[in-house]
Parts: C-alpha cells; structure tokens; sequence
C-alpha cells in the first residue's frame, strides 16, 4: 500500500471508527475468490464497543500502523467465533486515506474497507470480518486517525442450522422520513422501524443501508433491537451540515423490530434486502455465509471497462467467481464522481429496486459502502445515477439458490452522454433541458459545466419548448400545498401558476427522471436534492433556459 506498517495493540473495550478518501492504488481484477473457512452462521448480539483509540490514552494511530484488536471472549463474542459482523468508523484524520481490516496474523491485502477524502472526516462503514485464529483482528491505517470498531454479531462454523441463515427479500425501502416530515428527526430522538410481515417475529438481525440526507450537523445515528437499552456504538456518522452519507450494517432485531437513534437529527432512509432467521426456521444447509480472501472483480479505473455514465448500469458476473449463491458480500466503492448521486447494486437479470446501495453528496468523493447484494444466475448488477468510477471487492456469499429472473428485467444501459449545445447562450450562465430524455444541463459561456441531472416535469403545455428567462427565485417557497425548496422560477404555465426548478416532493429521489413517474409533477420540474440546490445557486434573474422538445 505504499506505506511502512508497524503494529500496536489494545486489550481494553474499544470501537472502531474509521474513514477513506482515496480507493487503495489499481489491484488486478481476478475472476475466482478463494475461501477461507467453511460455511458460518450468524448469532447476533447487542452492539457493543470493541476499540476506541481517543479513550486509549487518546493517541492518533500513525499512518501505516497496524492495530491488533482482541475479540474473543469479549463483547459476547465466544471462543469458537471464525467472524464478526462489525462498524468500523475513523475520525479526526490528519488528511484523506483508507482503512483495510482482516484476520490478525494474515496478509491484510490491498483493499480497502473504509474510505474518506479529506482532513478531519467522520466515517462509518460496516464489515463482515474473519478472525485470525487467536480470535483477533488487524486494522490497518493508511493515515493518521482515530479508529473505532463496534460489533454487532459473530459467525461459527455450521453444516446447516435453524437459526442464523440469511434469506433474501426483495430489495425494499422500510422508512424515508422525507415523505413524512419537512426536517426529519429531531435531535436526540429513537425513530422505531418496526418488521415488515413477511420476516418472522423471531428473526435474530436484518441487514439494513441506513441512510441520512440534509444533516443538520456533525452527530451519529445507533440501531438496535426495539425497546433494548440503547448502546455505546454507532452504525452511520457525519461531521458536518447537508451532508448525505450511508452505512449497511447488520442490526439485531425482536418482534417488535429495532430502533435507531439520532443524536442530531436529519432526514433517515432505511433500506433492506433481507435477514437472518431465528429458531422456528427450518433446518437448511441455504444462507450460510463464506467468507473468502477479499478479491477485486471491478475497478472501472483500470479494468478496461468503461467507467459509469450518469444513470449508467453495468452487469458482474459474480456467479461465475462464487458458484451458486443466493447472494455477496462486497465493499462497494465510487470514485471520481461527477456530482452528488447514489448507486444501486440488485439481482442479475430482474427489476431495478427503489433503493441505494451507498450515495456521494459531491463530486470527487471517495466513499465506500458494505454491500448484501442478493445474486442472480449471472451475479449482479450496478446502477449508478452520476457519473463515476466503481470499485467492487468480494468478501464472501451467502449458500443457497441464486434469485430467479424477473418477467420484466433491467435493461442494462452505460452510454457517454452528449454533450449539450450551449451555443444559444455565448456568455453567462443558462440551462438547457431534454425534455424527451428527463434531463438538464447548466452551461456557463457557451460550455456544458455539469452532466445530466434528472428531472420529472408537469405537463407540456405549462413549459413547451423554446428559451426562458429566470424571473423569480425563493427558498423556500409554497405552491399546490408543498414546501417547495430552491424554487427557481422561468416561466408561467397556461393557468398562470410559476413553473420552476425546485427539489423533488410527493415522490421518492430516486424515482426523479424514471419513465414511471414522467411528467406526474403539477407543472414544475422536479429536481434531486442536490441538483435542485445547485440549480438554485448557480443560475440567476435573467439567465436562460432552454427547452429543447415537446418529450
């Protein structure tokens, strides 16, 4: 990794807090995985605290250091125990840099668990882990940091079981308070998400991307099971205001299903793909997890794929690496994007689900997500709404069937977009908006300065095509009974109402510029959060816009 490792140990409680700005250097991309233990089960456990370096003497790791962190016979986690389901987060790092974690006394290899792209980041990111055979781990540390591992659950070796299987749903979302409220959760609030009817009542844990959007400041959300104490750990992080970020983590649950904590508040997505069965499931030898040597099957940076275009999709023939499998497990990263946007990873072969995988608030981040990604006959696919680089790295999959096809399956798409022309507007900012393809552009002196930005619009007549100007802005602003934000406003519609940009409402982000929702607005154009404020920022009263058709 380019850097002299040294190690350090801590044998008291602690939780690991880590964070990543830049993807570890270009790896081969390998087409097989090699296992490493044999097929594992899941008893999850209350979230406890393994490792925290600020109470450890309160000393930053150096970079290049390797910490050795004891498991076994802490935290619940019995000898015996070949794995655990773990948070790694990092804070106050001196500058960008990644966290790899792995089985003490192995090669730690050159992936990466944990990215973060600047000085004095807070990020979290789950992991499955396996343990070296003296029950410890080893982090290692590309740049100064503070480190925090907690722990949720552990893995021991079974044939088959009732208990601790993972069977697969379809990707579902479970709660977006951006449909319910204007500011989300307030500070220092538990939101409730209780099961959906199909998991049984005595499941053990789910597997969730929690996710939170316009965070009103640096704070830390906690899940866990419903009802339970709350505990010292933390599954999703961030430092500072407007910030989007996410964290799949496994989380133990009851009947009654399981709790997250906000200490700050914001806007909570939570999304799921599946869980892990409790005693009244029937004995099987499907949903046992295989952990494997960490192995990178796509680097879009260096692996002769083209990288992701803006909505871009591309397919992994994981299949082909793991044999048959009902799902994987992968670090997935993006790097380099173009602007604020998500990525989605689903079955090979069936429909694009409403849900995120991991998401990026601004171009050029680096950002790294744990994955569950249920498996098709032909592995997976990835969907990413901005334009990046993708890196996935497979760390083991769940036994069992792979997901049949769906009737109406996916259509992979991933074409450069073209550039718009921006000659209508020499000089000064305007847009220009592709009504038939649900999507629009911002130019600046004759030149596109962004990719596409997806939009749903109202109907033709209030906004047909030809040029506009900009002739009122408010945020925020109130309209057909919504709180309208970065409403920027271009022209009036056939009953005199302002047709404007503004930010997405009745709807889901990510079902902005989808063929199921065309032209469902009231008139406006509906815009992602973020473009709806970069909209609002960047053009100003009298700048053009340009509708190009009738779509």
């Amino acid at each position: 990794m380019g850097s002299t490792r040294h190690r350090s140990r801590i044998g008291v409680i602690v939780a690991l807090v880590i964070g990543a700005a830049f993807v570890v250097p270009d790896l081969p991309v390998e087409a097989s995985v090699t296992a490493v233990a044999g097929p594992t089960g899941l008893v999850a456990i209350e979230p406890c605290r393994l490792v925290d370096t600020r109470q450890v003497g309160g000393r930053l790791l150096d970079a290049g250091e390797i910490l050795t962190v004891p498991v076994v016979n802490r935290c619940e986690v019995p000898t015996g125990s070949v794995a655990v389901a773990a948070t790694v987060t990092v804070t106050a790092p001196i500058g960008p840099g990644y966290v790899s974690i792995g089985a003490s006394g192995s090669p730690l290899g050159s992936t990466s668990t944990l990215n973060w792209s600047a000085a004095s980041e807070t990020r979290a990111n789950g992991a499955i882990v396996p343990l070296g055979s003296n029950g410890w781990l080893d982090v290692f540390t590309s740049t100064s940091t503070h480190l925090i591992v907690d722990v949720s659950g552990y893995f021991v070796p079974v044939n088959s079981t009732r208990e601790g299987r993972f069977v697969t749903l379809e990707p579902r979302r479970l709660l977006d308070t951006r449909n319910t409220s204007v500011a989300g959760l307030a500070p220092d609030t538990v939101q409730h998400v209780p099961l959906p009817a199909e998991i049984p009542t005595d499941t053990s844990a789910v597997f969730v991307n929690l996710t939170t959007t316009a965070s009103p400041g640096f704070g830390y959300f906690t899940a866990y099971a419903a009802g339970a104490p709350r505990p010292s750990a933390s599954v999703l992080n961030t430092d500072g205001v407007g910030q989007t970020r996410a964290s799949g983590a496994i989380v133990p649950v009851n009947g009654a299903g399981f709790d997250v904590y906000s200490s700050t508040g914001g806007h909570l997505i939570v999304d799921t793909i599946g869980y892990f069965t409790g005693p009244s499931a029937p004995e099987s030898a499907d949903g046992l997890l295989v952990l494997a040597t960490p192995t990178r099957m796509m680097d879009t940076r260096s692996d002769g794929r083209d990288q992701f275009w803006s909505d871009g999709s591309q397919a992994l023939d994981t299949a082909a690496a793991t044999g048959p499998a009902t799902a994987v497990v992968a670090n997935v990263t993006i790097a380099a994007p173009a602007g604020a946007g998500f990525l989605t990873a689903f079955p090979s072969e069936t429909a694009k689900p409403e849900v995120s995988t991991l998401n990026v608030d601004r171009a050029g981040q680096t950002v790294a997500n744990l994955a569950i990604v249920p498996s098709g006959n032909a592995g997976i696919y990835l969907h990413s709404s901005t334009g990046a680089q993708v890196v996935v790295d497979l760390v083991g999959w769940f036994t069992g069937p792979a997901v049949a096809p769906s009737a109406s399956p996916y259509v992979l798409w991933n074409e450069k977009p073209p550039g718009p022309d921006c000659s209508f507007s020499p000089t000064g900012r305007a847009a220009v908006v592709d009504r038939i393809a649900q999507r629009v552009w911002l130019c600046e002196d004759g030149v596109a300065v962004t990719g596409w930005m997806p939009f749903t619009a109202g109907p033709i007549n209030d906004a047909p095509a030809g040029e506009y100007r900009v002739f009122f802005k408010s945020d925020p602003w109130w309209g057909g009974g919504y709180t309208l934000r970065h409403f920027t406003a271009f022209t009036r519609g056939d009953q005199g109402g302002r047709v404007a940009f503004h930010r997405y409402v009745a709807m889901n982000e990510c079902q902005v510029g989808t063929e199921e929702f065309r032209n469902v607005s009231h008139g406006c154009f509906r815009l992602r959060a973020d473009d709806a404020a970069f909209v609002y920022s960047f053009l100003g009263y009298g700048d053009r816009v340009l509708i190009l058709n009738n779509g």
